[in-house]
């Protein structure tokens, strides 16, 4: 291990399970709520300039709207304080 780093239990990132959670806490909801907003509009398109249209505005909302709000909500849960051991 790097230093001992690891033998000491020392982790600076949120946990693995907890950063795919909020990912999909956050993507669930807005490919639905896209889907169901542009779903008209987008159903006589071909599937390839649709799926490319859909991922473009996901990415969009998540990294400018969603995840940063997302994180502050979750933040205890995602960065507990730290206690003495």
């Amino acid at each position: 291990m790097v230093s001992g780093v690891a033998d000491a239990g020392i982790s600076t990132a949120a946990p693995l399970e907890s950063g795919g959670g909020e990912t999909w806490l956050g993507i669930s909801p807005t490919v639905y709520l896209l889907f169901l907003l542009l779903a008209d509009v987008l159903a006589p398109w071909p599937l390839l300039p649709r799926i490319m249209v859909l991922t473009v505005l996901v990415v969009a909302v998540m990294t400018w709207l969603v995840a940063p709000r997302l994180t502050r909500l979750l933040k205890p849960w995602l960065y507990p304080s730290s206690s003495l051991r």
